[in-house]
């Protein structure tokens, strides 16, 4: 969910101070989630990203089959 503040509206600096602060929390579960993705995807390239990709967006039909690359996206890879 997305917080917006005004610079105007009263407690501006404390309230954006309690936001900057839940932001620096670390979630131990999280950073794991995060790390053990990240693992997955080194190891099983493609086939995890796409995984994930359908797991965590709503792009549902997406696969190595419909995936396109322009011309300059695949000379950034070489």
């Amino acid at each position: 969910m997305l917080k917006l503040i005004k610079s105007n509206q009263k407690n501006f600096l404390a309230k954006l101070d309690i936001i900057l602060q839940k932001r620096k929390l670390n979630d131990p579960k999280i950073n794991l989630k995060v790390r053990s993705i990240i693992k997955d995807i080194k190891k099983n390239k493609d086939t995890a990203l796409i995984k994930y990709e359908k797991k965590y967006s709503n792009i549902k039909n997406i696969s190595l089959r419909n995936i396109k690359f322009s011309i300059s996206e695949k000379k950034k890879n070489n």
